[in-house]
């Protein structure tokens, strides 16, 4: 645990193996920010949230693809597995539900930080943002569901 900078926040470290594109592993320093000192005037207040929190990357959930963003995870995992396994249209269709409806909301988050809170919230602003029929909403979520089996095995 250190304390950074002018704005006295609180952060823990660790490292993760990431998933390179060529296939390999690569080990990287993380940093997770806990909280500010105003939060958390000593490290006995802060102790049991970071002790949650790695006890969460510890778990064995933590595999080299969960350290990866959603999008990097999709772009590099699950689409080619798509093509190579899926018929062309239906591969098509994922690709484009993911480009269109799904990356720019929730890409930018790591897979293991995606919750199912998230999600629905992400479902709930297409449909409020979008005229589409319930049946499109339906494969956006079988889409979704598809891509965390995919990372959960």
């Amino acid at each position: 645990m250190f304390v950074s900078g002018a704005q006295c926040l609180v952060h823990v470290r660790y490292r993760e193996a990431i998933r390179q594109k060529d296939g390999t592993t690569k080990i990287r320093r993380r940093s997770k920010r806990l909280g500010s000192l105003e939060s958390f005037p000593s490290a006995v207040d802060v102790e049991p949230l970071r002790i949650r929190f790695m006890q969460r990357i510890n778990h064995g959930r933590s595999g080299p693809d969960s350290g990866m963003t959603l999008a990097e995870f999709v772009d590099s995992c699950y689409l080619p597995w798509t093509e190579a396994e899926r018929r062309a249209s239906t591969s098509k269709g994922y690709r484009e539900i993911w480009e269109n409806h799904i990356s720019a909301r929730i890409g930018k988050l790591r897979v293991r930080e995606v919750r199912t809170c998230d999600v629905s919230r992400m479902l709930r602003s297409i449909a409020a943002e979008h005229d589409l029929a319930k049946n499109t909403l339906q494969h956006i979520k079988s889409v979704l569901s598809g891509i965390f089996t995919f990372a959960k095995e």
